[in-house]
């Protein structure tokens, strides 16, 4: 396996919104890196293994049957982007009691109430 080019074909994957094809190269670069291979160029262990997090956490919805594949978001009331949140926030079920995100466009800090979560359902994994 090459890293490096596995890394820059993840992240055109992302930039595309090809999410199937990105969860399958985070996996494998993700089972490199925990057979000892190498990091790609320019790329330090603790950003690599937070940007694979962030990839898998967002291209969860593709192992999911369609009823399913919803994102669960809040809109930040800094800059007004949409931050998700995991389907397990929201509602009686909720594991998590205080309902307090971060956004990351602005690093805001903020906290929700269930009425303020938006949902939408997710396109086909591509």
């Amino acid at each position: 396996m090459d890293p490096n080019q596995t890394y820059l074909d993840l992240f055109t994957a992302m930039m595309n919104g090809e999410h199937k094809t990105a969860r399958e190269l985070a996996h494998s670069l993700q089972q490199w890196l925990r057979n000892g291979g190498f990091y790609p160029h320019q790329m330090n262990p603790e950003a690599m293994q937070a940007y694979l997090h962030d990839v898998l956490r967002r291209t969860a919805y593709v192992d999911l049957p369609p009823e399913q594949q919803i994102m669960f978001y809040v809109v930040c009331p800094e800059c007004r982007c949409h931050v998700e949140i995991p389907g397990d926030a929201v509602g009686p079920e909720r594991t998590d009691p205080w309902n307090v995100v971060g956004c990351d466009e602005c690093d805001t800090i903020f906290d929700f109430d269930d009425e303020d979560v938006a949902q939408v359902q997710m396109p086909a994994p591509r």
